[in-house]
């Protein structure tokens, strides 16, 4: 799986590599995301015709190859301007080809503007391209495909790319937290790509031991780029759901309409300027009148906790109230936010807080937690565990920027997890430097400061079995070694300087 995986990663990138000299990463994606759309879209309407995928007469992607290698060579023969989009003919060609599809299919209506044209993409390239997939993508996977791109191009943009995909690690230790299953109905308020609805839908069907979709999704995405994208992405899984195009703070689509039992996100961290007049304003008891902020009025300067909150508006009927979110690590301390996390731990709302290890995400170097609020078996109704993973994880094959967590560390942390509550068999204990469980009096001791090294400590020191004299024999060694080395280093550098006509005093 892993030698597949890099095969594919190494021709996926010799693809690219035919764009990249002519444009960014942020740009070349949607020309190859465009053109995988099309083939996967294909390949679904041949092998999974369950799924009623409609592709219009001329579509499928055996006649539009055979075409744009036609209109490739007639391409070339023109003498064309970057300026006159007219005569890019055959990238006019396949963005009229795409809408045709988007057209017939409801649910990706409007999910192909023409990019082609736009980027001025060649005849040559395309029917480059489209060779490279022929090639490369035969037999596998649509979906699976779509999400790989994904996590590359979210790697080749950097920081652009943390805001339409979250960390496959990230992915997993959540949707396994979680725990969706069937006939949950989960909300997503900032959905990107779709990637955290794709995993909690495929974490169900595999729980479910089904191929059928067991979960309702709804949600909403701001930029209109990934909120395309983000269709495309779920089409492509066979994946139904209620999505919205819209500021999910200041436009939210489904504010008089909560009905999740749980929800998964990770918002843009510390949005500032993020609200209008309006959902600041106060009734004359100084209460918000906006009635999502049942916990308080959020940061005019920060929105962490206005996402926070109107995820929990959406879940507060919801019989699970189980919902995890990632954000910044100053959602754990910051003053102005007190009276919230006062009320929140008041209310047993935190079930589990996780702080991360840096550098997860592509998009900002800043330490991230995830606060998992869920309702809790009456044996942990009033504590919250606190773990601590700073110091999990390793730097990604291939990377000296990213790092990641690794499968059996997401396993320790489920375990704790499940143990903690019930759902797994054995006897919890706190660990020093990984995890503990603490009581609301505990927390309001540390003044509703939520960060998990504060209740979980150090990690204990390793154990030393050497005996003290032979300790000490060995470090005066070493130190009697350091010393004849400096003194050495001493005689060199006096003649040195003295051999340039200099003398220390």
């Amino acid at each position: 799986m892993a030698d597949d995986e890099t095969r594919l990663e190494d021709e996926l990138w010799k693809l690219c590599n035919k764009l990249r000299p002519k444009m960014e990463a942020a740009e070349y994606k949607h020309v190859i995301l465009r053109i995988y759309s099309l083939y996967a879209l294909t390949d679904i309407y041949h092998n999974k015709p369950k799924r009623d995928v409609k592709m219009p007469d001329g579509t499928l992607w055996e006649n539009v190859y055979e075409n744009v290698i036609k209109k490739s060579e007639e391409e070339a023969n023109l003498e064309k301007s970057e300026d006159d989009e007219d005569l890019y003919v055959t990238g006019k060609y396949l963005d009229g080809i795409m809408k045709k599809i988007a057209d017939q299919n409801d649910r990706i209506r409007g999910c192909f503007p023409p990019v082609f044209t736009r980027l001025r993409v060649d005849g040559g390239t395309l029917k480059s391209l489209m060779a490279g997939f022929n090639n490369s993508f035969a037999n596998k996977d649509p979906g699976l495909i779509y999400q790989f791109l994904l996590k590359k191009f979210a790697e080749a943009e950097g920081r652009g790319g943390g805001e339409f995909f979250t960390p496959e690690c990230i992915l997993d230790l959540m949707v396994r937290i979680l725990d969706f299953g069937e006939d949950d109905v989960i909300y997503e308020p900032c959905f990107g790509a779709g990637s955290m609805i794709v995993a909690c839908h495929k974490h169900a069907m595999k729980k479910s031991n089904t191929d059928n979709q067991v979960i309702q999704f709804y949600g909403q995405e701001a930029n209109a780029t990934n909120y395309q994208i983000g269709k495309v992405h779920l089409f492509l899984e066979g994946i139904e759901a209620d999505l919205r195009l819209g500021d999910t703070l200041n436009q939210d689509a489904f504010k008089d309409n909560p009905r999740a039992t749980g929800a998964i996100a990770n918002p843009p961290f510390n949005l500032k300027n993020w609200a209008e007049p309006r959902l600041l304003a106060i009734d004359e008891d100084g209460n918000p009148l906006d009635n999502r902020w049942s916990w308080g009025m959020p940061p005019e300067g920060n929105a962490n906790f206005a996402w926070m909150q109107l995820i929990n508006h959406q879940v507060a009927e919801g019989e699970k109230k189980s919902n995890g979110v990632v954000f910044s690590n100053g959602t754990l301390t910051n003053r102005d936010a007190d009276s919230i996390r006062k009320k929140m731990v008041g209310e047993a709302v935190p079930g589990l807080i996780i702080t991360l290890p840096t550098k997860l995400f592509t998009n900002t170097p800043i330490p991230s937690v995830i606060w998992f609020n869920r309702g809790k078996s009456e044996l942990r109704k009033n504590q919250t565990l606190f773990i601590d993973c700073r110091r999990k994880g390793r730097m990604k094959k291939g990377s000296r920027v990213q790092s990641e967590l690794l499968d059996e560390e997401i396993d320790e942390i489920v375990d704790v997890w499940e143990i903690w509550t019930g759902k797994k068999e054995g006897k919890y204990t706190d660990i020093p430097g990984f995890c503990k469980s603490a009581t609301i009096s505990e927390i309001e001791m540390k003044e509703f400061l939520m960060t998990p090294g504060r209740y979980a400590g150090p990690p204990p020191l390793p154990e030393d079995d050497e005996p003290f004299e032979e300790k000490m024999e060995r470090l005066l060694g070493q130190i009697s070694r350091h010393f004849t080395t400096s003194d050495e280093l001493e005689k060199q550098i006096r003649e040195s300087i003295g051999g340039m006509g200099f003398e220390f005093e």
